[in-house]
């Protein structure tokens, strides 16, 4: 409770002061908080349509080492069956084709996403797996 003797001491001037200067504070703190908002809401867009572009590129990158995978593969077991067919001392050879083909990971070049991105993008480029 405010006693007679402190509510004269006080001045309605230096309150609505106090008052109008802590409003423009807060005022002031809004519109920093707002602007971070917006620069994180920016940020976030940026870094999901880069999230987006990658996993296109992989994608696009497993489809095309993969469809290169089975084609090899097509080709060395139909060098295999002729092989067996015809040549059965050739055979070792190729099953051993089919086998480091097999053991080589089609993962192994995403480790440099723009030696990929080029590679894509070169027409001529000659997919080894």
């Amino acid at each position: 409770m405010i006693t007679a003797k402190a509510a004269s001491a006080i001045n309605p001037l230096t309150v609505l002061d106090e008052i109008t200067r802590l409003a423009g504070e807060w005022i002031h703190v809004h519109e920093e908080e707002e602007t971070k908002r917006a620069q994180i809401a920016a940020d976030a867009e940026t870094r999901i349509a880069e999230i987006h572009a990658r996993r296109d590129l992989f994608l696009t990158y497993l489809d095309k080492t993969f469809d290169e995978r089975e084609a090899l593969f097509e080709r060395l077991f139909d060098r295999l069956d002729q092989a067996l067919s015809h040549d059965p001392s050739s055979a070792g050879e190729i099953l051993g084709s089919i086998t480091a083909l097999a053991l080589k990971s089609p993962f192994a070049d995403l480790r440099d996403p723009v030696a990929v991105r080029a590679k894509l993008a070169d027409s001529d480029a000659e997919w080894e797996v």
